[in-house]
C-alpha cells in the first residue's frame, strides 16, 4: 500500500486519499465490531488505532511532507457495537498527529450500506453534522459528503461552517460539469443525481461497469460523441417520456429537425409516475430538466397529440423515433375485470380513490413502492408475490430501505402465493394453504407490455421507423435513456 503511494508521488499525484471507512481493512482494525484480535492490535483504543497510525506514519516517511495524505472514516459505522461519532472524534486528533492533511467524513458498512451510499430515501446531507462534530476537534479540512447532490446545498454547508469541502461523487456521474455549470449560474442546465443507486452502486454490485441512469455517455465519453450529421433531416419522436426526450437532444445536437408528439398532457412517461411513491421525489427533477434541454434546444414538444397513421402523413418526417412506452398488463385471474380492481397506476396517477383495505397484487417495484404510497395514507395494505422476493430488481441500499419503510408502516408481505379470484370484497390466493384476503380496491401491478401497435402501420405506409425504450422492450430507465441518446445520434 505504502510503496503505491509513493509511486504515485513519482507519477506526479499531489496526494492520496487513504480509505478508512466502509468496513474495509483499516476500519476492520479500528473498529470494536470487527477487531477481535489479542495481539498489540487489538483490545485497547491505541493498539486498534495502531495498523492506520502505522500507515500514516510510513506514507510520510516515504512521500514527505509535501505529499497530501488524507484518510476517509465512517464516523459512525450505523450497526450495533461500531466505531460512535464519539469514537472517531477520539481517534481524529492523532491522525492529525501522525500527518494527516485532511479528513473525509463518511458513515457505515457493508452491513449498513444503505446508509454508507445513501439513496432517496436517505434526506440531503443528512450526517453533515457529523462532519461538523470531527472539525470541532482538529485543525486540518474536513470534507461532508453523502446525499450531496446540488451545489446550493454543498455551498450551504461550507458556508455554515459544517465542513471545508463537500465531496459529490454520485452527483458528478450523473453530470461531469456540474462545477463548471455551478460557476456560470448556469443551475437548470445541471442533470442532479436522483439517489436510486440502479447505475452506479447497483452495476458494481452486479460486476459490471459502473452506470448512471440518467447519464448515457459515462464511461463512455470518448466513444459517444455526437457528430454533425451531413444531412439534417426531419425527425418526428413520438412519445415524451425518457426515452423520447433524450432521442429528440441527441438528434437535435447532431443537426436534425426535431418535434416531440406527447399523447398526455406531460413529459416524463411512466417515469413521471414512479415520483409519487414516498421518497422518490427527486426523479421529477429529471423529468424537468429534460424538458428544460428541449427547450433550450428549440425542440417543440406538442403535448396532448395523439400521433395517427394520417397524422404522420401530413406532417412527413423522413425519420420516426417510436417511444410510446408501455402499458399495465392485466393477468387473466378470474374477476380481474371487477369493480373494485384498478391499476398501481391509477393510484399513483390520483385517478382512482382507493378505500381502506388494499390488496396490491405483484410485489415487483411498482407493486412495492405503491404499497408504500398507501401504507403512508394509512390504509390497511397486503401486497401478494408470485417470487420468493418482494422487489428482487431494485438496487440493494433503497431495496433496503423500502421493505423498512413497509414494514414500519405494516404492510403486509406475502410472497410465493399465487392469486387464484378476485371477488368484490377478497381476494383468494394459493400459498402453502389457501387463504382469503379481505379488500375494498385490489391493485394491480403485474408488469407492464410495450406500446408499440403503431409500429407496423408506419413501416407498412413507408416510413423509416425506429423503435425505442420501453415500446421496445420493457425495462429500467437506463435503458430508456442509453438506446434514445444512441437512437438520436445515429440518424
Amino acid at each position: 500500500m505504502v510503496i503505491l503511494h509513493y509511486v504515485l508521488k513519482k507519477c506526479g499525484f499531489d496526494g492520496v486519499e487513504i480509505h478508512g471507512g466502509h468496513g474495509y481493512l483499516i476500519t476492520q482494525f479500528l473498529s470494536p465490531f470487527s477487531n477481535k484480535r489479542v495481539d498489540e492490535y487489538g483490545g485497547s483504543f491505541f493498539n486498534r488505532a495502531r495498523f492506520a497510525l502505522e500507515i500514516i506514519n510510513d506514507i510520510r516517511k516515504k512521500c514527505g511532507n509535501d505529499f497530501i495524505v488524507g484518510i476517509r472514516i465512517s464516523a459512525d459505522e450505523m450497526v450495533e457495537g461500531g466505531l460512535t461519532i464519539e469514537d472517531s472524534k477520539s481517534i481524529v486528533p492523532y491522525f492529525e498527529e501522525a500527518g494527516v492533511d485532511l479528513i473525509n467524513v463518511s458513515v457505515g458498512n457493508y452491513l449498513s450500506i444503505d446508509l454508507n451510499v445513501a439513496s432517496s430515501y436517505v434526506n440531503h446531507g443528512w450526517f453533515v453534522n457529523m462532519a461538523k462534530e470531527i472539525k470541532d476537534v482538529c485543525n486540518i479540512p474536513v470534507i461532508a459528503v453523502s446525499r450531496i447532490n446540488d451545489p446550493i446545498l454543498a455551498n450551504n454547508i461550507i458556508r455554515s461552517g459544517k465542513a471545508d469541502f463537500t465531496a459529490m461523487g454520485r452527483a458528478s456521474l450523473a453530470d461531469p460539469d456540474m462545477s463548471n455549470k455551478a460557476k456560470e449560474g448556469k443551475f437548470d442546465k445541471i442533470r442532479r443525481c436522483i439517489g436510486c443507486n440502479h447505475g452506479c452502486l447497483g452495476s458494481l454490485f452486479k460486476d459490471q461497469d459502473v452506470k448512471c441512469v440518467l447519464n448515457p455517455t459515462l464511461g463512455k465519453e470518448l466513444t459517444s460523441v455526437i457528430e454533425p450529421t451531413k444531412i439534417p433531416k426531419n425527425v418526428a419522436i413520438i412519445g415524451a417520456g425518457p426515452a423520447g426526450l433524450e432521442a429528440a437532444m441527441s438528434a437535435k445536437k447532431a443537426g436534425h429537425n426535431v418535434t416531440v408528439y406527447e399523447k398526455g398532457n406531460h413529459a416524463g412517461g411512466q417515469f413521471y409516475l414512479a415520483a409519487m411513491p414516498p421518497c422518490k421525489g427527486e426523479i421529477t427533477d429529471f423529468i424537468v430538466w429534460q424538458t428544460n434541454q428541449c427547450k433550450k434546444l428549440n425542440i417543440p414538444i406538442k403535448y396532448n397529440t395523439e400521433v395517427t397513421i394520417e397524422f404522420m402523413k401530413k406532417e412527413k418526417p423522413d425519420v420516426i423515433i417510436l417511444a410510446t412506452g408501455a402499458s399495465p398488463f392485466k393477468p387473466p385471474i378470474k374477476g380481474i375485470e371487477n369493480s373494485n380492481v384498478v391499476l398501481a397506476n391509477d393510484i399513483l396517477d390520483g385517478k382512482v380513490f382507493p378505500g381502506s383495505k388494499c390488496v396490491v397484487i405483484g410485489g415487483g417495484q411498482v407493486g412495492a413502492e405503491t404499497a408504500n404510497f398507501l401504507g403512508q395514507q394509512l390504509r390497511d395494505v397486503s401486497v401478494l408475490e408470485m417470487g420468493p422476493k418482494i422487489a428482487p430488481e431494485e438496487a440493494i441500499g433503497p431495496r433496503w430501505q423500502l421493505i423498512h419503510d413497509l414494514e414500519t408502516r405494516e404492510v403486509k408481505l406475502y410472497t410465493s402465493i399465487k392469486v387464484t379470484e378476485i371477488t368484490k370484497n377478497s381476494v383468494k390466493a394459493v400459498g402453502n394453504t389457501e387463504i382469503k384476503f379481505p379488500a375494498d380496491t385490489v391493485v394491480i401491478a403485474t408488469g407492464s407490455r410495450p406500446v408499440n401497435e403503431l409500429k407496423d402501420k408506419l413501416v407498412n405506409a413507408g416510413f423509416d421507423v425506429k423503435v425505442i425504450g420501453d415500446a421496445n422492450k420493457v425495462g429500467l430507465v437506463m435503458d430508456a435513456t442509453s438506446q434514445g441518446f444512441e437512437a438520436g445520434r445515429f440518424i
